[in-house]
């Protein structure tokens, strides 16, 4: 079943089960309403026959001949040709006498017995000259429900039927609104459908079209971010396997023309030319390393030894290392990591790879006669490194993606010096990994400074 017909037939459902609800409920309070109505009335008419009958008593002394006056017509003091106001009104009437016995019920039902202590009470007192001469009671004060009239039970029924027909086209009018709205509601989950097709299709570039700011819109906007998402990596997967490519071909272009030389017999087999076929093959292993270390961090697969890590000892090896880049060109490597700084919790081999590549890449892009600085920090429950360069610098435009994977903003930052083009993305998904984070800060010709943080331990 369809969603816009689960839609009509739930909202159909709990209008009719309102409807009836309502209809019941209405039917009731009429007619609790009518009968209060009715017998409000009918004290009232019985007081007025209760004054009638004090003055018949008066004028003839007993109740003798009263059948005529509340079951015939009247005559005398009521006004002639004046019907009487018992059984021609539909009303039931009893009248008792002091002796408490019912001197004349206009049913017949009850005449000639004698009035229970409930009836006497609830019937209107009858007094001529000071003196109780009898009580008038109406039908209601017999029984709690009365016969209605022919009248009453045409005016209910009316009640009735008004009632049955507004629900039906209450009901007729919401089943239309439902289905207006049904077909309102479902049509953004059709246009979701027809576009999750055509992305799972391969139509990356498919969007919705949000009309709402409800739940359904918000769905729709989340599925244009996705697919923008999917988008954006489709093309970061085409631009790496070009990037692959484009870094393979050269190391093995190299290779293939030293190699046909050397077979060919236009060069010959020296320590040198031998050891620059050494230096691509192990350009091309670094590569391929790097790949899989990048493939493992994406899938989430990487293995670390997390433990508490000295900052301090860390930073002294990773200079230690550099060093030996450093002292050749020319660039001075200082320290600001204080001994007394709280362990990071980190993967100690992990962090010494994020500490060498950064401090190498800074080495690269440092001219002779500058320094590269790495300095640390405890901030809160993190401690932040720095590692900063007296280099060249990044323009704004290249900030945003010195972590992606093969970016260089220009021919300096070719890989002339043996980089693959992949060590700060690598260094970024080892951050992350470890569970902290990492930025960059730079201006053209003052340098760059690249930060991270690690929680502590």
């Amino acid at each position: 079943m369809r969603l816009w017909s689960k839609i009509l037939l739930a909202t159909a459902a709990v209008l009719l089960v309102c409807l009836g609800v309502t209809g019941i409920l209405a039917g009731v309070l009429i007619r609790r309403a009518f009968d209060r109505f009715a017998v409000a009335q009918e004290n009232v008419n019985a007081q007025r026959i209760a004054l009638a009958l004090a003055d018949y008593y008066e004028v003839n002394g007993s109740w003798a001949g009263v059948e005529r006056l509340l079951t015939g017509r009247r005559a005398g003091m009521m006004g002639q040709g004046m019907m009487g106001p018992g059984m021609a009104s539909g009303m039931r009437l009893l009248l008792m006498g002091a002796d408490h016995r019912v001197l004349l019920d206009t049913q017949g039902e009850l005449t000639g017995q004698e009035a229970s202590t409930a009836l006497w009470a609830a019937g209107l007192p009858i007094v001529v000259r000071g003196a109780e001469v009898g009580r008038l009671a109406s039908g209601s004060a017999l029984a709690e429900a009365k016969s209605r009239t022919t009248l009453e039970s045409t005016f209910l029924r009316n009640i009735s039927w008004v009632l049955v027909v507004a629900g039906i086209a209450g009901a007729a009018a919401a089943a239309v609104v439902a289905t207006v709205l049904a077909l309102q509601i479902t049509a953004p989950a059709r246009d979701l459908t027809n576009a999750a097709r055509r992305v799972a299709a391969g139509d990356l570039a498919h969007r919705v079209v949000v009309r709402s700011g409800d739940e359904l819109g918000q769905v729709g906007t989340a599925f244009n971010e996705m697919a923008a998402a999917l988008d954006r990596q489709e093309g970061l997967r085409r631009q790496l396997v070009a990037d692959v490519a484009h870094e393979l071909r050269t190391p093995l272009a190299v290779m293939r023309v030293e190699i046909e030389s050397l077979q060919d017999g236009l060069a010959e087999p020296t320590p040198e030319k031998l050891a620059s076929l050494g230096e691509e093959v192990a350009l091309l292993g670094r590569l391929v390393e790097d790949l899989r270390l990048l493939s493992l961090i994406d899938a989430g697969q990487l293995s670390l030894q997390l433990q508490p890590v000295e900052p301090a000892a860390a930073a002294r090896k990773a200079l230690q290392q550099a060093a030996a880049t450093a002292e050749p060109k020319g660039v001075g490597l200082e320290e600001a990591v204080p001994a007394g700084l709280p362990a990071v919790r980190a993967d100690p081999d992990r962090l010494q790879q994020v500490l060498s590549n950064l401090l190498h890449n800074a080495l690269r892009h440092t001219p002779a006669g500058g320094t590269v600085r790495l300095s640390a920090q405890g901030e809160g429950t993190h401690l932040h490194f720095q590692v900063t360069d007296t280099g060249e610098g990044i323009a704004p435009a290249d900030l945003p993606h010195v972590f992606d994977r093969f970016y260089r903003a220009d021919s300096s930052r070719a890989r002339s010096s043996g980089g693959t083009g992949l060590g700060l993305s690598i260094v970024r998904g080892l951050v992350e990994a470890m569970g902290g984070r990492i930025w960059a800060e730079s201006a053209a010709g003052a340098g760059t400074t690249v930060h991270f943080t690690l929680p502590g331990a």
